[in-house]
């Protein structure tokens, strides 16, 4: 179900981005970036009670809510085929996450930068240390200009969705394990073809490593460590997820 609002500051801009969560457990559903006007819209799949909160720059955020939010309709069955097309991008595998399931899903090829930092000027960022939240890692960077890869993972649109963000560093691993050049991976994404990840360079993580650096990995061989977070020798590929139940 598409639920929409409006979302302005005094001032009348719009907000940077709006959060919608699940009231129970606080856990992040959806996100959307408003139009210059403020109005925003998203997508909620399952019935229940629901916060939203607005998010600008200078202001302190503003949550509404519980909201009962009642789905309904017919939707897109969930992705089973490592590599199959799903959602804006490709199947790459499931991950837990705070107790619930969920299918990993790489953006296309197009997303695929190389050269943009994790922060600079370096600095801690205990915001982003957790291992499979990925969404919270990178909405925690939304909009502040020294976070150019988590911002690059948020501003992108593919397939029409707004709800993409730079993988944690455990599903970073998931996405490797199967998609990594020496991991039989399918068809299109072997090395050299048309939606395969760099066999050369390393892909950032939203996980901080250390107040210096984060996590990164290589999809040549899964080589793992961090980089200092200001170094431009670095790839990111947006990711979003679908909720399931196994």
């Amino acid at each position: 179900m598409q639920i929409t609002g409006n979302a302005t500051t005094a001032s009348g801009d719009p907000a940077d981005f709006v959060r919608i969560f699940s009231w129970p457990d606080q856990e992040l559903v959806s996100t959307a970036v408003p139009a210059a006007n403020g109005d925003w819209a998203a997508e909620i799949a399952a019935t229940g009670d629901y916060g939203i909160t607005y998010i600008a720059a200078g202001c302190q955020p503003i949550t509404h809510g519980p909201y009962f939010i009642e789905a309904g309709g017919a939707s897109d069955p969930l992705p089973t085929v490592i590599g199959e097309a799903a959602a804006g991008g490709f199947y790459a595998g499931d991950i837990e996450d705070g107790g619930k399931w969920y299918k990993l899903i790489v953006a296309d090829i197009e997303a695929d930068v190389y050269g943009l930092k994790w922060m600079d000027p370096r600095g801690d960022w205990p915001q982003a240390e957790s291992n499979t939240d990925g969404p919270g890692n990178t909405l925690s960077m939304a909009g502040d200009a020294r976070f150019e890869a988590g911002n690059h993972c948020l501003d992108y649109r593919g397939g029409g969705f707004d709800d993409w963000y730079m993988p944690a560093r455990s599903e970073l691993q998931v996405i490797y394990e199967n998609l990594g050049h020496n991991k039989t991976p399918p068809v299109g994404f072997e090395s050299g073809s048309a939606q395969a990840f760099s066999s050369s360079d390393y892909y950032w993580c939203s996980t901080q490593y250390s107040s210096d650096s984060a996590w990164r990995r290589r999809f040549s061989d899964g080589d793992e460590g961090n980089s200092y977070k200001n170094s431009t020798s670095r790839r990111v590929r947006p990711v979003r997820r679908l909720e399931f139940t196994p």
